[in-house]
This record gives C-alpha cells, sequence and structure tokens, in this order.
C-alpha cells in the first residue's frame, strides 16, 4: 500500500511504482486508452459546505464569487474550470479555485474558513459528513455521475482479471451490498 498524491497515481502505475489504483477512479474514455478498468460503482460530484450552508449553494452555478477548494488532477477541478468559462461569458466573477495535493488539506481549508466550498466526490462529502456532521453540509444535490473504478495496467489481464474475479465474488457473497451499506452508498452500486 502507498499512498500517492491523486494527480500522479496513473503515472505511478504506468512505472510500475505499484499494480493496482484504489483511489475512486473515473473511468473516463482517455484514461481507457492507458489503464484497464474493473468497475465497482458510480460515482458523482458534491459540493461541501460549512454547516447550515450560509452561502446557499445549491450547483457550481452558485459559486460566482466564491473560494473553492479541490484536490489537483479531479473531475471537480475540470467542472471548475469550464464553469469559470461560463461566468466570464456571462460577465460574473469567476470562483477562485484553491487546489491542494490531498483531500485532508482541502477539508481543513473549508473548516478554518479559508474557502467557502470544498468540491469533490458524493462519496468523499459523505465520509466527512459521517466523521464530523457538526462542522459539514452538501450544498445542493449530487451532479456528474460516472463510472469508477479499480485501474490496472493496460494488457496486464492476469491481474486485471483477479480485481475482477475478486469484485464478483464480493457481489456473489453479498459482501459488496454490506459494503455499501454501511456508507450509505446503496444510490450508487453497480448491477
Amino acid at each position: 500500500w502507498k499512498e500517492t498524491a491523486f494527480s500522479a497515481i496513473i503515472p505511478a502505475l504506468l512505472a510500475k511504482q505499484c499494480d493496482a489504483i484504489l483511489s475512486q477512479l473515473f473511468d473516463k474514455p482517455q484514461r481507457r486508452e492507458v489503464v484497464d478498468f474493473t468497475n465497482y460503482m458510480y460515482s458523482s460530484q458534491s459540493l461541501l459546505v460549512p454547516k447550515g450552508n450560509p452561502k446557499n449553494v445549491k450547483g457550481l452555478e452558485d459559486l460566482s464569487g466564491l473560494k473553492a477548494a479541490v484536490d489537483n488532477g479531479t473531475t471537480i477541478q475540470s467542472l471548475l474550470e469550464e464553469q469559470n468559462k461560463k461566468f466570464k461569458e456571462a460577465g460574473k466573477p469567476e470562483v477562485t479555485v484553491t487546489v491542494f495535493p490531498k483531500d485532508s488539506d482541502a477539508r481543513q481549508a473549508l473548516q478554518i474558513g479559508q474557502v467557502d466550498v470544498y468540491g469533490t466526490t458524493l462519496e468523499t462529502a459523505a465520509f466527512f459528513l459521517q466523521k464530523a456532521g457538526h462542522i459539514f453540509d452538501i450544498g445542493g444535490e449530487p451532479f456528474a455521475k460516472i463510472k469508477t473504478g479499480i485501474a490496472t495496467r493496460k494488457g496486464e489481464t492476469e491481474m486485471h482479471d483477479a480485481v475482477q474475479k475478486a469484485f464478483e465474488s464480493m457481489k456473489a457473497d453479498g459482501t459488496y451490498k454490506k459494503l455499501l451499506a454501511k456508507w450509505g452508498l446503496e444510490g450508487d452500486a453497480i448491477e
């Protein structure tokens, strides 16, 4: 097990510094060019906000003029860049995006008031809510649903097949559904 900055996980896999990526990696066409996926659930983006949602954030369109934290190399970082283009075209103030190397730093920036919102996956936000629901809320509804999975090096069928077999075994014996239920993620199941 090796913790790696999110922006470096695919390069680490390709450089054979690890055998698989277990980091809620979104299954995107450009990633499929270099890795194989075993999809294990859906994921969505969400906006973690201070308790009570004082800025009344319901979605990306509400972030004009606000400050947001994101992890480097994440989907939400790209979505905020796209949203800033829309704000600019509409003559509205852009969202100020601060990029952090890891989620705990981004979460802390929100917790101490350096930013107004932390853009992350629904699963990460749900984890922080479970641990610190007295401090945080989710602003609005989840968005940008996508499959997520475990990545292995392209063409390394032995490793890919072993991961796929383990996942199918967890589904067959009920472990998969129990884990999703434990974390309140039943709606993200892949059948």
